[in-house]
């Protein structure tokens, strides 16, 4: 009775329960986790689980925000988490795919340019090496004939 004169319906507010639930399995079973995304204290969230609290409307805003779907947390409609939140945040990223490919460009070409100074110094040191190793092997060639 005094349920009803608090203005909400036992038998949804169960169903909300069980939604919730749903969210907090979802995070794992980590209601401060949950708590957190909607803007509550998990002692707030317990209230509300235990039926004795309904959702406050800044709870629901802060889960929409947040990407969960507000209807079908409050009436079952639709899926639990919303896709519109998560393709608003990417329409509102900026744009950085021409800035990486260049930068990536410029990565390679200093690479290109550092492996082929590395190949030149390469090359100059087995041939140091080679004129080193020269005047050793002519004696020994003298020295067979």
């Amino acid at each position: 009775m005094r349920a009803r004169k608090m203005g909400f319906n036992i038998e949804k507010n169960a169903e909300i329960v069980e939604r919730i639930k749903f969210y907090i399995t979802q995070k794992g079973g980590n209601k401060s986790a949950l708590a957190r995304d909607w803007g509550i204290s998990p002692s707030h969230l317990g209230v509300v689980l235990k039926g004795t609290r309904q959702l406050s409307s800044t709870m629901i805003e802060n889960a929409g925000n947040k990407g969960y779907n507000p209807d079908w947390l409050l009436n079952g409609l639709g899926e639990p988490y919303l896709t519109k939140t998560v393709e608003a945040q990417q329409e509102n990223a900026p744009d950085y795919f021409e800035e990486l490919l260049e930068a990536k460009n410029l990565i390679i070409s200093l690479l290109e340019e550092k492996i082929e100074r590395l190949e030149t110094l390469l090359a100059q040191q087995k041939l140091q090496s080679r004129q080193k190793n020269l005047p050793e092997e002519r004696p020994r060639l003298e020295q067979e004939d």
